[in-house]
Order: C-alpha cells, then structure tokens, then sequence
C-alpha cells in the first residue's frame, strides 16, 4: 500500500495520473467518504498523504491489466456522531492541514460545516490528483486564508472541463454551497 503521490518522477516531482485512473481514484474517495458521512464521521483531515493506494490485476482492471484500489486512512482528527439530521454542526477551528482545511476552518466569516468541510479538502485533493503539483505552493502559509477569501483556488489542468466544473462547485467559499457526497 502506498500513500496516493508515492510515484515520483526521476525529477522528484509528482507524476499526474492518466485521466481515467484520476477519474477512478476520486470516485473511490468520493465513496469512501460518502460512507463515513452516512455513518456520521468526519474525517478532517482529507489529504493526499491520508490516501493510499494499492494495485492487483483484476477483473476490473480490463485492458490496462492493473487496477487501483483506494484506502482513506488516518481517522486522528475525525469526528464521530455527527448527526445526519444536523448537518451544521460546530467544530473547532484550525483542525487539518492548512492547504486542504477549508477556509471556514480559519474565518469567523460563516459557520463550519464538517461534511462540507470534507468537500472542500476533497476538491483541493483532487485538483492535486489531476495536475500533480501541490497546491498553493508559492503563497506563504500566514497569507494563505486571506487569498482564499479572495477567491484564489489552485489551476486546474484545462484539459478537463467536466471535471473543472464539479471541482469548482465542491471547493466554493461559502461551505453551504458545496455539494455532498451523496449519489443518492
């Protein structure tokens, strides 16, 4: 099992999955984490380090011969017992690594919601997945919640508008405004 960006280039920089393995890996985390909400868990703290992955030629896999199975790990910072009836819900400021925390975590601007919370990570993560470069790389930390007020939000690779469009809708400032995990 390997951690999601274990491959790396002979460069030292993140290789990008090809679109459909991309496309699989999101999906498969989008389950898993539609799972935990169901059974009222948070995770908070969704990242590509707390992602790993493992690959078995399977049935599944088709023509390409291998397929990859995804693992959302690192449950420290969950939340257990989140109501699905209260999906507003408090929680404390600051929890999660500060490229992927959603920016409500470090505002006073709007309540935190955790699943939404979730979302915005998976949305940061995901547009990590599909150009292999880390997010924000060039804004210094202390900046960084002030930029995101402002509307900033990584370069998504413009070679994938559907995707682009989904991924715009799940990283939105307002945390209410993000879509669920749901398929349902």
């Amino acid at each position: 099992m390997l951690e999601i960006f274990h491959e790396m280039s002979h460069e030292g920089t993140r290789v990008p999955f090809t679109y459909n393995v991309a496309v699989d890996l999101m999906i498969q985390v989008a389950k898993a984490l539609d799972y935990l909400h169901k059974k009222g868990i948070v995770h908070r703290d969704l990242k590509p380090a707390n992602v790993f992955v493992s690959s078995s030629n399977s049935e599944k896999a088709g023509a390409a011969g291998k397929y990859i199975y995804v693992k959302v790990a690192d449950f420290g910072l969950s939340k257990v017992n989140v109501s699905s009836s209260d999906p507003f819900i408090l929680t404390r400021a600051k929890i999660g690594t500060t490229l992927y925390r959603s920016p409500e975590m470090d505002s006073d601007d709007q309540p935190v919601v955790p699943r939404k919370a979730d979302v915005y990570s998976f949305a940061i993560m995901c547009s990590e997945i599909l150009s292999g470069k880390r997010p924000f790389e060039d804004i210094p930390l202390s900046r960084l919640g002030k930029q995101l007020k402002k509307g900033l939000r990584p370069n998504l690779p413009s070679n994938f508008p559907e995707l682009k469009c989904l991924i715009s809708e799940c990283w939105r400032y307002d945390a209410r405004e993000r879509p669920g995990f749901s398929t349902s």
